[in-house]
């Protein structure tokens, strides 16, 4: 993380998110395999999600839109 706040918070056409995913019971870590649109960086913490159809690699989800 030796980038500015500024600079790391700025959209970008390659970015690779990676989310902490929980209902509230268990958590799962998710990665932006491929660029999810309706995926932002200005996005609320406990924002909710729809997850289906998706792959799963050691134990962490790939998105993909």
């Amino acid at each position: 993380m030796g980038e500015p706040l500024e600079r790391r918070l700025k959209e970008s056409s390659n970015r690779c998110l990676k989310l902490l995913l929980t209902d509230g019971h268990q958590q799962a870590v998710a990665m932006e395999y491929r660029r999810v649109s309706d995926l932002k960086l200005e996005m609320a913490a406990g924002s909710k999600i729809a997850i289906h159809d998706v792959m799963v690699k050691r134990g962490i989800l790939f998105l993909c839109s």
